[in-house]
């Protein structure tokens, strides 16, 4: 199961930066982010259900992972010294067993950059770094969850393969223990 904490979905970013125009900056992530970890979090486990809260002792989920953002900053043209906007943001998936007790945590970040040459606004290029970002976190999510020994992403297809190597794996051992007991007997008959 997953359980996405108040204010995941509606996390967004205000800062004040110094400058000529003394600008505030607000950078929503919350609507987008939560649409990319529904979207990762379906497409890679056979079931998900989300969570009201992040313990549910009733057996119906084997584990539960709660995401978080941990650090978000951003950089303006005038702090790149080039004509570009970036995004940075710090994801951390606690990963629960069905009480809720924390068995670990994966922390991984996401970055996205977009020059300011082909957008009209400065708003423009500040979201289209954070959607670049967004995509870098899904991908992170991806592959990184593939990597991880301690997880096994499986659908029906990739879970069949992953039975029949075990099974080939086992026919194999006992056939090379079978093996040497017949050597064993050979080696007693000589």
């Amino acid at each position: 199961g997953v359980h996405y904490p108040a204010g995941f979905g509606t996390f967004t970013h205000k800062e004040k930066r110094p400058g000529p125009a003394g600008q505030e900056w607000t950078i929503n992530l919350g609507a987008t982010q939560l649409q990319v970890f529904r979207t990762i979090f379906d497409a890679t486990f056979a079931s998900v259900s989300e969570l009201e809260t992040p313990a549910r002792g009733d057996g119906g989920v084997s584990a539960i992972i709660v995401p978080s953002v941990k650090d978000f900053q951003f950089a303006l043209p005038d702090d790149t010294r080039a004509k570009v906007f970036e995004i940075w943001v710090k994801y951390d998936l606690s990963i629960r067993d069905p009480q809720g007790a924390e068995i670990g945590h994966w922390a991984f970040t996401a970055y996205g950059k977009t020059p300011t040459a082909f957008l009209k606004t400065d708003e423009e290029a500040i979201q289209a770094a954070t959607v670049v970002a967004l995509r870098d976190a899904g991908a992170s999510m991806i592959t990184g969850l593939q990597r991880d020994q301690r997880i096994a992403v499986a659908g029906p297809t990739t879970l069949l393969a992953l039975m029949t190597s075990f099974q080939m794996g086992f026919r194999t051992l006992a056939i090379q223990e079978r093996s040497s007991e017949v050597w064993r007997t050979l080696g007693a008959v000589k």
